[in-house]
């Protein structure tokens, strides 16, 4: 599966501290393809993505900015995802 993201998604997603292996993984190989940035990975990456996005919100770790591009991109992969974040 392939996810094209925004800059400012791709920042949120660098500024969690120790995201599980496969979602460290998709940062490090993600391509840059002009002002949008490809993640690739399988079914259960992006599962084990939104988990950790959601984690990160609830746990109030990140930044108001930071919240709003996670929230986003979780509705981007899931529209059902994040509905009471």
């Amino acid at each position: 599966m392939k996810l094209s993201i925004t800059h400012p998604q791709h920042t949120a997603l660098s500024a969690i501290y120790g995201p599980p292996s496969s979602i460290h993984m998709m940062l490090m190989t993600c391509d840059f393809e002009g002002k949008k940035v490809i993640l690739e990975g399988s079914k259960s990456d992006f599962e084990d993505l939104i988990k950790t996005m959601l984690e990160e919100i609830h746990e109030g770790l990140c930044s108001a900015t930071n919240k709003k591009a996670l929230l986003q991109l979780c509705r981007k992969i899931d529209p059902n995802a994040g509905e009471f974040a």
